[in-house]
């Protein structure tokens, strides 16, 4: 697989309800955004960007890559998804939430590992780290993303979609941090130093 094959799609359009209405992948961590932290993690190994946000769409877009808001806001990462699939020009995505400024490129490195030593028959290779399943953190053929539709009407889970799919489980080692507060936020950065 080439790097021309793929797309990083960043969700970062929550609400930020649990961080006082902020957006999270705007907040700052060691000195700059979160978004930030992932881009330069991750720009490298991929042939495009895209940006799933539902505000402050001009701090996005100055990031230099295109932005797309969903056509429901707020809906959930399924929303983003299904909003997204269309402007998606290559035939595999990876995905990830724009709350995490630790994430790392050996992540997708390791999802992308899995997928061509399968030969590609999974329709989706989902993040497994030590405890759980990281639902918003899989590489998938876009090709599948349309069949999300159902789960929209039903609950708009992510698992009952991803409960549809081929799937391959890739157990990952890394940082998968749960952001709910600017407090937690700030004891990551502690932890972090």
């Amino acid at each position: 697989m080439k790097r021309s094959d793929l797309t990083l799609l960043v969700l970062c359009g929550g609400r930020g309800a649990r961080v006082a209405g902020q957006d999270k992948p705007l907040l700052n961590f060691r000195g700059r955004p979160i978004i930030q932290h992932i881009l330069a993690a991750l720009d490298s190994v991929v042939g495009e960007v895209l940006i799933s946000a539902n505000r402050n769409i001009s701090a996005y877009r100055n990031l230099g890559y295109p932005v797309q808001s969903d056509e429901q806001p707020f809906q959930g990462p399924l929303a983003a998804l299904a909003s997204c699939a269309s402007v998606i020009n290559t035939p595999w995505v990876f995905v990830c939430p724009g709350d995490n400024p630790l994430i790392q490129k050996s992540i997708f490195e390791r999802l992308l590992s899995a997928c061509v030593k399968s030969e590609n028959v999974f329709d989706m290779l989902l993040v497994r780290d030590s405890s759980r399943i990281q639902p918003l953190y899989f590489l998938a053929k876009v090709e599948c993303l349309p069949t999300m539709q159902h789960a929209l009407g039903d609950n708009r889970a992510m698992m009952s979609w991803i409960d549809t799919l081929n799937v391959l489980e890739v157990s990952v080692e890394g940082d998968f941090p749960n952001i709910n507060s600017v407090d937690d936020l700030k004891c990551l950065e502690r932890e972090v130093d």
